[in-house]
């Protein structure tokens, strides 16, 4: 089975490379998994961004202060009401 390399994305070289004859199931599995593996790479991300500021603002006092004067200079004295679920 010949590939062509041309393709514009990880999910087209998929495609290309099971079209020529590959098990219709096994390139659903495979686009499955690499669909997964999109979604989980996102998340993991945004976690590991979050995680990391919040560490860094627990350690660092200075950019706290500055964090609630920025609020406080925003909102004034309006309340804002928080919700928790």
């Amino acid at each position: 089975m010949r590939c062509r390399f041309r393709t514009s994305s990880r999910f087209d070289f998929k495609i290309d490379w099971l079209g020529g004859g590959g098990n219709p199931l096994t390139m659903d599995r495979e686009l499955v998994t690499l669909c997964s593996e999109f979604l989980n790479g996102g998340t993991d991300t945004t976690e590991t961004v979050i995680e990391w500021g919040m560490m860094e603002l627990i350690a660092n006092e200075e950019v706290q202060r500055k964090i609630v004067e920025e609020i406080k200079e925003t909102v004034g004295e309006r309340k804002v009401e928080v919700y928790i679920k």
